[in-house]
């Protein structure tokens, strides 16, 4: 199996992630920034550029003296795949190196829909883009719903899905024997999270939360760089939250899914028929369920997406006005934002992301 990235030593994935995360760079700066020696860094270096995953991007502007040389990511030799599977959609991206998106494709499952049946998708499409592609696949990563052991890449229950071939089934073997190269699975909230805070509208926070309403409620937490994982990858703590309404307790996924704002089939094809008081009553409940998350884990952004704020435009205003009524001590310190960056990419996006940024690449 082709493991490029994770055959790196210490020093030269080191140098390969901050590349990554941060851009092009002169040695100056890497000296600087991982307090180098310059013997050490030119042979470090000199071994990413022969590996091909760095290339020598030309000379920068100089402020006296010689023009200086930067290097940057390889853009033209490899590539990643991120797959989205969530509960209705699957979406594929192809990324290369810098996150350019050189190609994309979706496609709708049911519930009741088979591994097998959507395996054989992905295959079909991922094996028509590998055959036109120059480039080489350094690997796959792959977001979806929980509960899963995210280091060995199975699911552990078959929440969401109706199928029983979908408990313990290992998605990261499946893939890895498949097409040879290596597989990383994990959450898609945690996924969003991270290419968020990466890349994205979170790019300069220390705390970021990304919330995902749909279906199920769903929520991750991205603490300086380190996701706060829960047990077993449950992705759904917030949507587990329990809230005592006149004397009743409900989950705020029971109160507040996207299932619970649809009485027939009627409503669900036309949103603009569910009555406002009904948006109002929800949104003031899931503002005070985020108030409560909010005051655990403080976090400085908290980003909202998923299907209920798509189909009802005017609920993520109430939500956000209702958090900040339970908690008005957010208002100067916690920034509430629909979706972000990457929008409806960004699961994909931070799955393809996880196959270079990995909490198993240091060595």
């Amino acid at each position: 199996m082709q493991n490029t990235i994770q055959e790196l030593n210490k020093r030269n994935n080191e140098i390969f992630q901050l590349l990554f995360q941060q851009g092009a760079k002169t040695k100056k700066e890497l000296q600087e920034l991982l307090f180098l020696k310059p013997t050490t860094l030119n042979r470090t270096l000199d071994e990413l550029i022969a590996s091909q995953l760095v290339i020598n991007a030309g000379e920068v502007p100089s402020t006296g003296g010689r023009k200086a040389e930067s290097f940057s990511m390889n853009d033209r030799t490899f590539c990643i795949i991120g797959i989205e599977i969530s509960r209705t959609t699957v979406r594929l991206l192809l990324i290369n190196l810098q996150l350019d998106i050189l190609d994309k494709a979706t496609f709708d499952i049911s519930r009741k829909s088979s591994p097998q049946i959507i395996f054989k998708k992905i295959d079909t499409i991922l094996t028509h883009w590998l055959e036109k592609q120059s480039r080489s696949l350094l690997g796959i990563g792959v977001g979806t719903i929980g509960p899963l052991d995210h280091d060995k890449g199975t699911l552990l229950s078959i929440n969401g899905f109706e199928h029983p071939d979908w408990k313990n089934l290992s998605i990261k073997e499946l893939i890895e024997k498949k097409y040879n190269v290596p597989c990383f699975v994990d959450n898609g909230v945690n996924c969003a999270v991270l290419a968020e805070n990466l890349f994205g509208i979170g790019k300069k926070k220390q705390r970021l939360a990304y919330i995902h309403s749909g279906i199920g409620i769903r929520s991750s937490v991205i603490n300086n760089g380190v996701i706060l994982r829960t047990l077993n990858d449950h992705e759904d703590a917030l949507g587990n939250m329990h809230l005592l309404l006149q004397e009743e307790t409900k989950t705020l996924e029971e109160l507040c899914g996207l299932h619970t704002f649809f009485d027939n089939e009627e409503t669900f094809s036309a949103p603009h028929l569910i009555q406002t008081a009904c948006i109002e009553k929800k949104a003031t409940i899931f503002g005070l369920a985020l108030a409560n998350f909010a005051r655990l884990l403080n976090p400085e952004m908290m980003l909202l997406s998923g299907p209920s704020f798509e189909l009802l435009p005017q609920y993520f205003e109430q939500v956000k006005r209702s958090f900040y009524t339970n908690y008005p001590e957010a208002v100067k310190s916690i920034y509430v934002e629909k979706e972000g960056t990457f929008e409806q990419d960004v699961i994909a996006v931070g799955a393809a992301i996880i196959v270079i940024v990995n909490e198993k690449q240091e060595n």
